[in-house]
This record gives C-alpha cells, sequence and structure tokens, in this order.
C-alpha cells in the first residue's frame, strides 16, 4: 500500500524542491533538483517553462510509483515569475537577476 503525502514543490533561487508531507506532518521525501532553468534573451533573464513542466511532470511520476499524492501545494518565494496569456497557458517569466 502507498503511504498517502501532500507534495509541495518550493521553487526557489536555486533549487526546485519536491518535499513530501504525511498526514501527520512527517517528511516522507524530499528531492532537490539544481535550479538551471533560466535563459538569456535580450539582455534580460528568464525561466524555461517548457523546462520546469517537464522535470515537475517527470519527478510527480517517479514519485507516484511510491506514494499516492494526495494534493499539490507550490510555493515560491519571490523568486520565480511565469504570465499567464489569454488562453491560460502559462509562459516564461522574468528570472530575479534581471536588470530593467
Amino acid at each position: 500500500m502507498k503511504k498517502i503525502v501532500s507534495c509541495i514543490i518550493d521553487f526557489g533561487q536555486s533549487h526546485l524542491k519536491f518535499i513530501l508531507i504525511t498526514g501527520k506532518f512527517k517528511v516522507a521525501r524530499t528531492i532537490i533538483c539544481k535550479n538551471n532553468f533560466k535563459f538569456s534573451k535580450k539582455n534580460s533573464f528568464f525561466y524555461d517553462n517548457v523546462k520546469i513542466e517537464k522535470i515537475i511532470k517527470s519527478k510527480i511520476n517517479i514519485l507516484s510509483q511510491n506514494f499516492k499524492i494526495n494534493s499539490l501545494a507550490v510555493i515560491s518565494h519571490g523568486s520565480g515569475c511565469f504570465f499567464k496569456n489569454s488562453k491560460n497557458n502559462i509562459t516564461n517569466g522574468f528570472h530575479f537577476s534581471s536588470n530593467f
């Protein structure tokens, strides 16, 4: 039987973390990925939302093999920025180190 957990995806400046929390608020597992999702365009930095989406889907699929993910929560402490267009698609956003 798979352990029931909530998955918190923490999008930080240097890492993308997947933290699995049990119903008793114990950390069941943590996966940390290096944040190498930025690219440069016209002297500004952006997050590569396609690469981020692939990594999130991949890690969720891997975690789902051993855990039953009851809920997902995504947090970012101001370092991530994305835009939603008129078709409700998520598009690339500015990286925190961009100069304006």
